[in-house]
């Protein structure tokens, strides 16, 4: 697991495009402009420390699948943006001087709305959805895994398996000609 600090950025703290990672915790203080911003990838989060975001804490889109297990947010325009056919498990979530605490949409013309799945613990933080966005409440993941053909969800103590595309088969005749093959 990664373990990151970034201080003082000029632009985004971190910007992750098309990756899989996994992180024990990211430390961010003063952005320029995005303290996170990921995309088209697959993302792993234990702890997230936000402070002092230009616009957003923390930005996910382009059909990421992200899990965040504990995220403090202070000073931003925005906590948490989930955009563009995304899908994030939040477990846990404390946030000050946040103007807007999470919004979820869709952003870019060829995606689709968010999604986000919201752990019944997070309270005191208004949830903003727009053009189709889903919001589920309860039995959020602590680690998500994606391959071409499905998603899996790690719950506590269960795995749940979303297909995506159909599995390929293969198919079989008893047919005389096919035994000459």
């Amino acid at each position: 697991d990664i373990s990151i600090n970034i201080n003082n950025s000029l632009f985004d703290g971190l910007d992750a495009d098309f990756s899989t990672l996994t992180f024990n915790e990211i430390d961010i203080q003063n952005s320029g402009n995005d303290c996170i911003d990921v995309s088209a990838g697959t993302y792993n989060v234990k702890k997230i420390n936000a402070d002092t975001c230009a616009d957003k804490a923390i930005s996910i889109g382009e059909k990421s699948l992200v899990v965040i297990n504990k995220a403090n947010l202070n000073n931003a325009n925005i906590g948490l943006a989930v955009k563009d056919l995304s899908e994030v498990s939040l477990n846990s979530l404390v946030q000050s001087n946040v103007e807007d605490c999470i919004n979820v949409y869709q952003k870019k013309q060829e995606f689709g709305p968010g999604t986000l799945i919201l752990d019944n613990k997070i309270n005191d933080c208004r949830i903003k959805l727009k053009n189709g966005s889903k919001l589920v409440k309860g039995n959020s993941c602590v680690k998500v895994e994606k391959n071409y053909f499905y998603d899996t969800c790690i719950k506590n103590e269960s795995i749940q398996v979303a297909i995506k595309k159909p599995l390929p088969c293969l198919l079989y005749t008893s047919d005389a000609a096919d035994d000459s093959l």
